[in-house]
Parts: C-alpha cells; sequence; structure tokens
C-alpha cells in the first residue's frame, strides 16, 4: 500500500489488479487450447503441418516448449481422436430431459469400446511439486464424463492435460472412475441447488 492511498484506493487497486492478472492468464490459456485443437490430429500421425493461434503470430511462445508440447502429446494421448473443441450446449439434446447446461470438452479419443475424456488446465508450476487439479476442475470433468457415457453408452476414462505456463512442463493427470463418481454426485447436487435456488 502507497503512503497517500486511502484505504478504498488500495482495495479497489487490488480488485482491479486481480482483474487483470485474471484476464491475461485466461488469455493464455484460451491461446494454449486452440493451438491443441488446431494440431493435435497433425500431431498425433505425425504430421508436420502446424496452425498457430492468432495471438501467436507476434509473439509466439518458446519454440522449445511448443516442441516438448508436440512430443508429449504424441505419446501421451492414447487412442484415435473422435472430436475436438466439442461444445455441449445443451444436457437435453442427449440423455437428461429434465436439467441443461452447457460446456465445452477439449478432446475426445476411443480405443476400442472405450473412450478417453481430456480437458487441458494451464497453470503456473513449481519445479519439482506435484501439480494440483482442484476439486472444481475435478466436478467438471465429472460432468463431461457424464455426458460421453450417456451419448454414447460406453465406458469414459477421465485425463486432464496441463500445461505449464512458467515452466517447460506438460502432465498427464488421470482420474479414476470411484474419484469422478463421487465428483460427479457433488456436480448434481451443486446443480440441483443452483436450479432451486433460482426457482429454475
Amino acid at each position: 500500500r502507497k503512503p497517500e492511498e486511502t484505504q478504498e484506493q488500495f482495495i479497489a487497486n487490488i480488485i482491479e489488479g486481480s482483474h487483470d492478472v485474471a484476464s491475461k492468464t485466461a488469455d493464455i490459456g484460451n491461446q494454449w487450447h486452440e493451438y491443441v485443437a488446431l494440431n493435435v490430429k497433425n500431431i498425433l500421425s505425425e504430421n508436420s503441418n502446424r496452425e498457430f493461434p492468432t495471438a501467436w503470430i507476434e509473439k509466439p511462445p518458446d519454440s522449445a516448449k511448443l516442441s516438448h508440447l508436440d512430443d508429449w502429446l504424441k505419446h501421451n494421448v492414447v487412442g484415435e481422436v473422435r472430436f475436438v473443441e466439442h461444445c455441449v450446449a445443451s444436457f437435453n439434446t442427449y440423455y437428461w430431459n429434465w436439467r441443461g447446461f452447457g460446456g465445452r470438452i477439449d478432446l475426445v479419443t476411443s480405443t476400442n469400446n472405450e473412450l478417453n475424456v481430456y480437458d487441458i488446465k494451464t497453470k503456473d508450476t513449481i519445479q519439482d511439486k506435484k501439480i494440483k487439479i482442484w476439486d472444481n476442475e475435478k466436478k467438471q470433468l465429472s460432468a463431461y464424463r457424464a455426458c460421453l457415457s450417456g451419448q454414447f453408452s460406453q465406458s469414459v476414462h477421465a485425463f486432464n492435460i496441463v500445461i505449464s505456463r512458467n515452466e517447460n512442463r506438460v502432465e498427464l493427470i488421470e482420474h479414476s472412475d470411484e474419484d469422478m463418481d463421487k465428483k460427479y454426485k457433488k456436480f448434481i447436487a451443486i446443480l440441483n441447488a443452483f436450479y432451486v435456488e433460482n426457482e429454475l
């Protein structure tokens, strides 16, 4: 806090600064999402063609980080790509005729009679420290998993792909079916509370 600042000015500056950080963080995350969406099929088929987000034309990321991500995706994403950036406009179009909500599934692959759903997260990481997936992020992924399971009548395994914003680091975090089932129950409870609170 600056000596000349009032308490109200100090609080206002903190709030404004947090909004700026959140906006920049979201922009960075969206750019990495877009890169994966544009290129994952080429990467997995070892096609050298690449497309880049518009924001990267003037300020591309470190080439070593891009190469590392490409190599990581090639060795860690399992199965045949079913769809990328698939919008779940409403669960009413699938199997829940009594409720609806929206979302965007980043990546789905298939192996034999099973599906793998991937949700991409970008995070600031600490070297050699385990990456944490927050409870709300798990609930989001559990909802995507339930949607796919209902739509395709197949087993669905859930993963987060975490791209570090500050390290040359990408990690795959697999979630057990048991954990996803528990998070889904929490998600449904929150969804029901939302509908009751808003008289929907």
